[in-house]
């Protein structure tokens, strides 16, 4: 073979290799395509700790129209072809190189807690240096002050992180590395500065684990522990309000299983191939609940801890009692049916916590509370810029 024949057959071979990573790499930028066209995206269900965008409404005006593409793209990135099939394999891949990295530990008998190796322990009893809680007992003296104007009390709740309700189930590791702890200091903070706040670590840790009052794969509370939540809510409600009737165990029977739950650390954990559940507990009534949903909303789901709506309203219609507005985060929906029944009508707003202002433009409740977690006591505290609550809304009532 000629030199000349020689360098067509190498220039052969290179155009047919060209070509062959020419067409690989038009499949690989295809098939994403192809797969969302025909919904080849099944092969594994992915358990993602949020809402998955929707596919947009296709436009029908201008401004519909500028939205759109940003819409859509959100939507092709959560439902491309093989996403599922993508992301589990790359999951696992993580979770066999860096274990230690995921924020999830396992403890006792199949326990799963939140929090890194470092982090876990310091998730049990937590208090805030002094410059976070001076800016907590800032924001509540400025939320006492304000309510106190419109003659509306205030019941600012903290409920525990399962660290600390439930720390003998937490790793070998971390169980060693738990420090004294005065779960009473924080409420006494507050206590001295005026500021109304109920901290229910003070009474929930010294309360029976069996059965548990949190959810062995999931970060919250079950109903059993909201209940009890709720229960000291009552109490400390009724001293202002005595026509509230106090709560009671006494209606309900405490039900765990047949039905197997995977709460959210679980969830989280299923995408690198690992599988946890437990038997569901829920607290069955004897009888009908006084409180009603309002029919165009979807019943609660106590496995889920968020919802597309961040508004939802109770009502017994019972006039003798108070009108309610709770401002709650994710733990905030155990409490829903057990809370709704003490009150004429209750408003839950999920706002993490924090006050909606815009909810006080046009009316007015009789009292407000606000839920929020344990570990977001480590965040400086924000004031709401936005607060419409002025005198002249006493004219609301």
């Amino acid at each position: 073979m000629s030199t000349n024949q020689r360098q067509e057959a190498k220039t052969r071979a290179t155009r047919r290799q060209d070509a062959v990573q020419v067409l690989l790499f038009a499949l690989a930028l295809l098939l994403p395509s192809a797969g969302y066209l025909l919904e080849w995206n099944d092969f594994e269900m992915l358990a993602e700790n949020r809402r998955l965008a929707e596919r947009p409404d296709w436009p029908a005006d201008a401004s519909a129209l500028r939205e759109f593409p940003t819409a859509f793209e959100r939507h092709f990135d959560d439902h491309f072809g093989f996403r599922s099939f993508l992301v589990g394999r790359d999951k696992r891949l993580e979770w066999l190189g860096r274990r230690t990295d995921v924020e999830i530990q396992l403890g006792e008998g199949g326990w799963l807690f939140q929090g890194t190796r470092r982090t876990t322990a310091e998730m049990s009893c937590m208090q805030p240096t002094e410059a976070v809680l001076a800016s907590w007992l800032a924001l509540g003296r400025d939320r006492r002050s304000r309510f106190e104007e419109v003659d509306i009390p205030f019941y600012w709740v903290m409920a525990p992180n399962k660290h600390t309700v439930h720390p003998e189930q937490l790793p070998v590791f971390a169980r060693a590395e738990l420090r004294e702890c005065d779960v009473d200091a924080l409420g006494q903070a507050f206590a001295r500065a005026g500021v109304p706040f109920l901290d229910l670590r003070t009474q929930l840790v010294e309360l029976p684990h069996d059965p548990p009052l949190y959810y062995q794969t999931d970060t919250h509370w079950n109903q059993l522990g909201a209940a009890h939540a709720v229960a000291l809510l009552i109490e400390e409600i009724r001293r202002q309000f005595p026509a509230v009737p106090p709560f009671s165990f006494e209606p309900f029977d405490v039900a765990v299983g047949p039905e197997l739950f995977e709460g959210n650390l679980a969830a989280r954990l299923r995408v690198y191939g690992e599988h946890y559940e437990e038997p569901f507990l829920r607290l069955e009534r004897r009888s009908p609940p006084t409180a009603r949903l309002d029919p165009m909303q979807d019943p609660i789901d106590l496995r889920v801890h968020s919802r597309e709506d961040p508004v939802l309203e109770f009502s017994t219609g019972r006039a003798e009692l108070p009108t309610a507005w709770v401002f709650h985060d994710s733990f905030g929906f155990a409490t829903m049916e057990l809370l709704a029944e003490h009150f004429k009508s209750v408003r839950f707003v999920n706002s993490h916590g924090w006050i909606d202002a815009g909810h006080f433009e046009r009316e007015l409740p009789d009292l407000v509370i606000a839920l929020f977690v344990e570990n977001r006591i480590q965040e400086a505290a924000r004031f709401e810029p936005d607060w419409r609550i002025k005198r002249d809304l006493v004219q609301v009532r």
